[in-house]
């Protein structure tokens, strides 16, 4: 089941987005509602009304900006796929910071849009997904690695952060990397191994997490964690 969001004030540009979703998910089960205003979308997150998986933007609504929209929708999701609709190509540097899945300049392609449902569906579609697995009293759980904030070792037990709940069991953060092995991850230091898609801010000798949490890095991977990073980003 994708739960999808439009959120453009061009009706012809919406019908082009509707139709082509349908059309290339025809074989998901869909959801998909149609904001006119990106206030309207807002107030659906804040009175907690609502969730979704793909949130689609256009830069230019009425009142308020897509990036905008995108920030309120952070401070409350971190998990959403963004894509952004542009008049203006300039803006794909700008939605770097929202962590935006991808960004299309009008008109919008039918070729390269359905290339990015196909690359969308891939990554989350049920049949896809990644979970982690871990054992506690001999019972395995699993939990969604696109899910999980950060991976922190304390002494012989290893934690597991979600954005609402957090989990233990034993084992070496050496060990879970080496199982994850997922490029959105960086181990920024011996104790933290973390998920890119959840970095709000890169600081010094920190990271500021979305939910405003932060999380030491080692002195001796600085250098490397920016790289690493940066490279995330560019290629988001």
């Amino acid at each position: 089941m994708f739960d999808i969001a439009i959120c453009e004030k061009d009706s012809s540009q919406v019908d082009f987005l509707e139709k082509s979703i349908v059309k290339h998910l025809f074989d998901e089960e869909l959801n998909i509602d149609i904001y006119e205003s990106g206030e309207e979308l807002i107030e659906a997150y804040a009175a907690n009304k609502c969730r979704y998986d793909l949130v689609i933007l256009g830069t230019d609504l009425k009142t308020v900006t897509g990036f905008e929209v995108a920030s309120a929708l952070r401070e409350r999701d971190a998990s959403a796929e963004i894509v952004f609709v542009s008049d203006d190509s300039q803006g794909v540097f700008r939605s770097f910071e929202y962590r935006a899945f991808d960004f299309f300049v009008k008109p919008v392609s039918e070729e390269r849009f359905s290339e990015m449902l196909e690359r969308y569906k891939f990554y989350h579609s049920d049949r896809t997904e990644e979970y982690f697995s871990y054992k506690v009293s001999g019972v395995e759980n699993r939990v969604k690695i696109k899910s999980i904030v950060y991976f922190c070792s304390n002494g012989r037990k290893i934690g597991i952060v979600t954005p609402n709940n957090s989990f233990e069991f034993y084992a070496k953060l050496d060990e879970v990397e080496k199982v994850v092995e997922n490029p959105q991850f960086i181990r920024v230091h011996q104790s933290y191994y973390v998920n890119s898609r959840y970095i709000k801010y890169l600081l010094r000798n920190d990271i500021v997490l979305d939910n405003g949490e932060y999380v030491p890095i080692s002195r001796n991977r600085i250098k490397a964690v920016r790289e690493e990073y940066l490279k995330l980003l560019s290629e988001a």
